[in-house]
């Protein structure tokens, strides 16, 4: 091995995420890049050969971050030095300031929670886009809070009834949906998601509804191991999800959520997916899982729809 160039291990990688997922994860997030030499995947890790530099990006991204439920483990031969240590965490530090943005346009309202916990408008929107590749015609958003997925979702084409418990926010998302021109096209119901759905999926047929959940977690939750039991609106919720034969169920989680859990309560296999930022700061960094009990369909390119440009 040349002087300079470090072996790299990371071990802890979900079965789910697959290559092209971990290789994004993993970076490098610089110029100093891999040397022309690949990550090499095994039973949940990848070893790979690469500069100093690019070894320090990788441990200080990777630090702290657990995946269904453990923390990754990444260990760097030769050890690196401390000033090559510090100078990767300051980047990382500096680089997580420059985040995916929430709402795009100008008015958009939001409340402290809805500052932390909303989906980044591009994220939600290409969200949108899976969902009707799923062949999904209907969306109950079961918490809405402002509103960004339920606007997501009605810009797609798709019929969307948002619920929300709080009255405020629910006004907010009222507000954000004419500000994207959606006030029309989606039903906002003040109540409670869990005790509503039965009405709801009546009303809009179950077999064409997917019931979309987005708990509230944040800070420390996204480094944390978690379960489905620490979010009681969705436990509580996906049995009778399914009993009642809707097309299926989503649930947005923090990245260290056990995904066996969610399956347990489903009472069938589920698809995990990692989503990634889209700015230069969080690009390589998984913002959330999203957890669907349909299979993931590749989308199609080509010419979007007037209905997804709104």
């Amino acid at each position: 091995m040349s002087e300079g160039r470090r072996e790299v291990h990371v071990e802890g990688l979900p079965a789910w995420m697959g290559p092209a997922q971990c290789r994004r994860l993993l970076g490098p997030s610089s110029a100093a890049d891999l040397g022309g030499d690949a990550w090499v995947f095994d039973a949940g890790g990848a070893r790979a050969s690469c500069t100093s530099r690019a070894a320090a990006d990788v441990a200080a991204r990777l630090r702290g971050l657990v995946l269904e439920g453990e923390p990754l483990s990444v260990s760097v031969a030769p050890k690196l030095n401390r000033s090559a240590v510090r100078a990767a965490r300051t980047e990382d530090a500096r680089r997580r300031r420059d985040t995916t943005p929430g709402f795009s346009r100008r008015g958009a309202r939001l409340d402290e929670e809805g500052r932390w916990s909303l989906t980044p408008e591009v994220l939600a929107k290409r969200m949108a886009r899976w969902a009707a590749a799923q062949g999904v015609e209907a969306v109950i958003d079961a918490g809405c809070g402002a509103g960004g997925n339920a606007i997501a979702f009605a810009r797609a084409g798709l019929e969307v009834v948002a619920v929300e418990a709080d009255a405020g926010r629910l006004a907010m998302a009222r507000h954000n949906a004419g500000i994207y021109g959606v006030a029309d096209a989606l039903r906002l119901v003040h109540g409670d998601a869990v005790a509503d759905l039965p009405t709801l999926l009546d009303e809009l047929g179950p077999a064409r509804t997917l019931v979309f959940f987005d708990p509230p977690w944040g800070g420390d939750d996204s480094k944390q191991r978690t379960e489905v039991g620490d979010f009681p609106l969705l436990a509580a919720a996906l049995p009778r999800v399914r009993a009642l034969g809707c097309a299926g169920a989503w649930a947005k989680l923090p990245p260290g959520v056990r995904s066996s859990t969610f399956e347990a309560a489903w009472g069938e296999a589920v698809h995990p997916r990692a989503v990634f930022g889209e700015a230069a700061g969080d690009r390589r960094r998984i913002k959330f899982v999203l957890i669907s009990t349909l299979p993931w369909v590749a989308l199609r390119s080509g010419p979007r729809s007037s209905s997804s440009t709104r």
